[in-house]
């Protein structure tokens, strides 16, 4: 008897290429992402003592993994950070989408498709999870991404949101400035092209002035694009668009929080999933425009003295 007659391949499992996280928000994918992760619960863990006794974090199976991130949410003192490390190429990002799936629960299915498929690494631990599940905000950032983190935090919470079916008017009381932007955009664009060309060659958008692309970064919150459209509105309105701030990551943060955990308690809490977030320090170590460390220190502020029991933020990179 030979190992392929005790033995086959899963072929309902396989998923071919490599997976990114953001694919949390495309309602294709995410269903043959989520389906795909093959969970490992304690009695398989390919991990021997002497790996235990050689390092000095704790090692995890997934499922045990996924059974600590649910249970979170009956924990009020618990520490809202997670740094979870891996080696390059294991599958981490497939696995924050698996995540993500289960504890969203936008899509119910989509949920037990995921709790399933942990019972089947160990039926215990899946119980466990499907006591300890809650309706929560999943936001999904992709570090391997070159972003400005308070743009990207804004856009995906919006998507986010979406997936709920609820809107992205909250933001309004956020974005009054960007809004007046679009208006003056749209009645200018003709006219003031070149304006436009020149004030946004030294934005993300590299001078392109499409109406599309442009409109699109102010409903963003991009700040770069808003302060090229303000330098028009300036030439030909002789003052600026006032603006009380600019959007930070954690003004959208506080704002969900409040909105959707507090007042219209919605979700039980939020959970931000930064993958590859070791590879989205480098980036930003090399563009300090970027200020990412800036930001991220204003969510460790925030959320120390603002219901730091409503967030939880898992931060995925390879060692």
């Amino acid at each position: 008897m030979q190992i392929k007659d005790i033995l086959k391949f899963n072929k309902d499992k396989y998923f071919g290429g490599a997976v990114q996280a953001n694919w949390f928000y495309d309602a294709e994918k995410v269903r043959i992402i989520a389906d795909s992760y093959v969970f490992h619960g304690p009695k398989y863990h390919g991990v021997n003592q002497q790996e235990r006794q050689n390092t000095s974090y704790k090692l995890n199976d997934t499922a045990t993994y996924a059974m600590k991130l649910a249970k979170r949410a009956s924990e009020t003192k618990s520490n809202p950070f997670c740094m979870t490390i891996a080696g390059y190429g294991i599958g981490k990002s497939h696995l924050s989408v698996a995540l993500a799936s289960l504890l969203s629960g936008y899509d119910e299915e989509l949920r037990q498709t995921v709790l399933k498929n942990i019972s089947a690494a160990d039926r215990h631990i899946g119980e466990e999870i499907r006591t300890n599940l809650h309706k929560n905000l999943v936001i999904v950032l992709n570090g391997m991404r070159d972003f400005n983190l308070n743009s990207e935090a804004f856009t995906t919470a919006k998507k986010a949101l979406a997936q709920h079916n609820l809107s992205a008017n909250i933001f309004d009381e956020l974005t009054m400035q960007y809004k007046q932007a679009i208006n003056f955009f749209t009645n200018t664009f003709e006219t003031h092209k070149e304006k436009y060309r020149h004030y946004l060659a030294d934005t993300a958008l590299g001078g392109s002035v499409t109406p599309e692309a442009i409109i699109e970064a102010l409903e963003n919150a991009d700040k770069t694009v808003f302060h090229a459209v303000n330098e028009v509105y300036k030439e030909f309105m002789g003052t600026y668009i006032h603006a009380e701030s600019d959007i930070s990551a954690a003004d959208v943060l506080v704002l969900l929080v409040k909105k959707y955990c507090i007042e219209n308690p919605i979700f039980d809490r939020i959970y931000i999933l930064f993958d590859e977030f070791g590879r989205y320090i480098e980036f930003t170590a090399n563009n300090p425009v970027w200020q990412a460390m800036h930001h991220y220190s204003k969510y460790l502020k925030q959320f120390r003295t603002q219901k730091a029991e409503l967030f939880s933020m898992l931060l995925f990179r390879a060692i």
